[in-house]
Formats: C-alpha cells, structure tokens, sequence
C-alpha cells in the first residue's frame, strides 16, 4: 500500500513522459508529394522538401518556395480486459504545417531553408475514465528549423548536408487517486475527490542531417540520407492541482508546484532509397528507413524540491523505464504523368511497434501501422500544387502489464487505431 500511494503523486511526472519521447509516434507530414508517394522520397527529392529527406537534392531542385497544411485526424478505441466500459479518445484535429525555400547559386549549388514538423503528438482521454490515473490530455509539439546546403561535384552525383533545431514543447495530464493517498497518509480510508497532475516543459537542440544522390543510369537515382538524433534538455514545471486532506497538508496546500528537468532523446535514422522511370510516364519510388528507438532506455525526472519527504515521494519510480525498440520503416510510392499539368500518385508505407509492451501506455497510443496513400500534382507555369490523402490502419493491441497499478489503475485491453490525413502544399518557382 506504501508504493501504490507514494506514487500515486508521480504518476503524472512519469508516465506522460512517454509522450515526451514520442519516437515511436513519428508523424511524417512533412511534404503532400512526398506523403502521396509513401515518404518514399529519398532518392527523388525533387522539390524543397529535399532538405528534409536528402539535401542532397537541393543541388538541382532551382528557386522556389512552398508552403503546406496538413489537417490530421485520429482516433483510439480502448475496452478493457475482462469487460467493461470501453471509452475513446477525443482528438481535435491537428493542423500541421510546412515550409520550404531554397535558391540556385549556380549550376552546382542550391541552398534551402524550412520549419517542418516530422514528430507530433496530442491523445484526449475522458477524466472520469478507467485510463484517468495515467493519462488524460497529451500534447507534444516538435517543430524544426532547417538550413543547408546541395553541392553537385559532377551530373551523375550530389552531396548535401544542413543544421538542424528542434523545439520541444509540452503539456501532459492525468488526474491523481487522492483517496489512495490520504487513506495511505492517513492510515485509514479518507475517500477523496481526484487531483489534478500536470507537467509542462519545453527545450530545443541542435541536430544535423546529411544525404546522397547518385544516377548509375539514366534512368535510376538512388539515395542515401541521415538525420541525426537530438538529446533535448526539457525544462518546466510539475503542479498538482486539487490536493485535499492529508495530501495538502504535507504539499502546503491544495495547489503545489516544483521545477522539473528532464532529457528527451529524438533518435537518429538512416534511410535507403532508389527511384526508376519504368516508362516515360510512370515513376517508381521505395525507401527503407532505419529509426533507433533504441536510445529511448528510460526517462529521468529532476525536482528542485528541498523538502526531504517531499522530494522522497516524487523519486518514487525515478527513473521510469521505456525500453523501446529500433525498427525498419519502410515506404512505396508510384507516379504516372498524365500530361505536363497532371500526375496522379499512389504510395504505401509500413511501421512496426517501437514501444514494448511491457512499457506501454495510453498517452503515445503506438502500434504496427499500414498507411495507403493517394496524391495528385497540378502544374500550371510556375505554380505547382500537390495535394495527399492518407489513411493509416493501426493493428489492433492487446496490453497486459503494470502500467497504471500503483494508481489503483489498469490500462490492460485491447486497443484500436485510426488516422486520416489531408495535405495541401502550393509552390512557386522563380528560376
């Protein structure tokens, strides 16, 4: 009864860190063509989203800009094991934008610039639901600041490199079991109205990226890309909210508040593509995608609370374990030209688990993913706009482990996934 009620008080320190390090949430809406083609963009990188995927291919990409909006909807089903009220999440959806411009030097070197978000995650769970002592309101922002550089030595090879920044923002939620804790403080039952738990933070860090384009043939590129990882300092506040009894007695109140500190890694990646136009009209494109979701070992929290029994009951659990997974993501994509305006496309892409079971929690609800992607490209002089639609299948999880039991709670069930993205990008070309 000890451990359930002294980490009652950190459970919202803890477990929402897992949106934090949302790795195994990789949300890459960065460019509507490259999306429409399955993010099998590596070895094209034709237009300035190559910053993002290779910069390789901002060697010979001309000047232009464009600007995109990413509407995304989602949606997860939880019932609990052994029956019960099933409860859902409810999302808003998520607007996610792009932009990217680049310039000619010369015929062998092209700069770009662009603000991008490739990572991303916001979970709405009831708070009156059985998952409330773990997570209810979720929201991870990263957003990316890029410069760089494409340097074409010869017709048949381009290199390119750039500096990456990565802003981390977040505000992450859960209600407290404060009838476990007083009754724990107390010594015997104190039924108490839930409490509040909230962690909000934010940090940045300096990454870089680096790729390759090569054409052995006419016909054939292939690319080579790396985006390094970012281990980002994440600085804020931890407030519980609505203490009562013998919890805000030894809180001082029924409010607290401490200063926070922790680390989040966004982990590196490595990704192989190739690229052929099988006829005149018809482009194929395929990537694979290496992701260390490995760094993600575990999260530590650092309290600037003095008072001993105070902090002795936030370390409770600290450092929470995460054990993630590295994995393989791979990606297809195809584009007929119809005529020299239209070109409709079609891409598929997969995503394996990243996040055990074991570790697991509902605040990052990640699973196996399949995602069908369509596209169309209009071109009329120097306007160019792509538009992408993507349905993402999430398979069905089923989680049995410890997550939530020293809250009195459970998140052991089966759980169910959707997502639709729409994408929009305008472009203009000047040279």
């Amino acid at each position: 009864m000890k451990r359930i009620a002294v980490l009652t008080v950190i459970l919202g320190c803890a477990y929402m860190a897992q949106a934090v390090g949302s790795g195994g949430y990789t949300n890459q809406v960065v460019d509507s063509k490259a999306l429409s083609l399955g993010n099998a963009f590596t070895a094209l990188a034709d237009n300035p989203s190559a910053l993002f995927f290779n910069p390789a291919g901002l060697a010979g990409i001309g000047s232009q800009a464009t600007v995109g909006i990413a509407p995304t909807f989602s949606k997860t089903d939880y019932q609990p094991a052994g029956g019960g009220s099933g409860e859902s999440t409810d999302n808003d959806p998520a607007l996610v934008p792009n932009l990217f411009a680049t310039h000619q030097l010369n015929d062998k070197i092209g700069l770009g610039v662009g603000v991008f978000s490739p990572f991303g995650l916001e979970t709405h769970w009831s708070n009156t639901g059985s998952l409330r002592y773990v997570a209810t309101d979720s929201r991870l922002t990263v957003v990316q600041m890029s410069a760089g550089i494409g340097y074409r030595p010869m017709p048949s090879l381009s290199i390119g490199a750039g500096a990456v920044y990565a802003q981390v923002d977040a505000n992450l939620q859960s209600q407290m079991n404060l009838t476990a804790l007083n009754s724990f403080l107390a010594g015997s039952l104190v039924p108490s109205a839930d409490g509040v738990k909230t962690l909000e933070g934010d940090g940045g860090a300096l990454g870089y990226t680096a790729g390759v384009l090569f054409n052995p043939a006419e016909k054939v590129r292939l690319g080579l890309s790396y985006r390094s990882a970012f281990h980002v300092t994440v600085k804020g506040d931890t407030k519980l909210e609505g203490l009562s009894a013998n919890s805000a007695g030894l809180f001082g109140g029924t409010n607290y508040q401490t200063q926070t500190e922790t680390r989040v890694v966004l982990p590196e990646s490595v990704t192989l593509g190739a690229a052929a136009n099988v006829t005149e009209k018809l482009l194929v494109s395929a990537d694979a995608e290496w992701v260390n979701y490995a760094r993600v070992k575990s999260t530590a929290f650092s309290f600037s609370e003095t008072d001993a029994n105070r902090a002795g009951i936030l370390n409770q659990g600290n450092p929470v374990p995460r054990d993630w997974d590295a994995t393989w993501n791979v990606g297809l994509g195809a584009q007929y030209t119809l005529n020299e305006r239209w070109a409709p496309r079609a891409g598929y892409f997969y995503y394996p688990e990243a996040i055990p079971e074991a570790t697991w929690d509902p605040s990052t609800p990640e699973s196996e993913r399949h995602g069908i992607t369509l596209g169309l490209g209009f071109n009329q002089g120097p306007v160019t706009v792509d538009f992408a639609y993507n349905y993402i299948l999430f398979i069905d999880r089923s989680i049995s482990n410890q997550v939530g039991a020293t809250s009195l709670a459970t998140v052991n069930g089966e759980y169910s996934s959707t997502g639709h993205i729409l994408s929009m990008n305008l472009a203009y070309r000047w040279r």
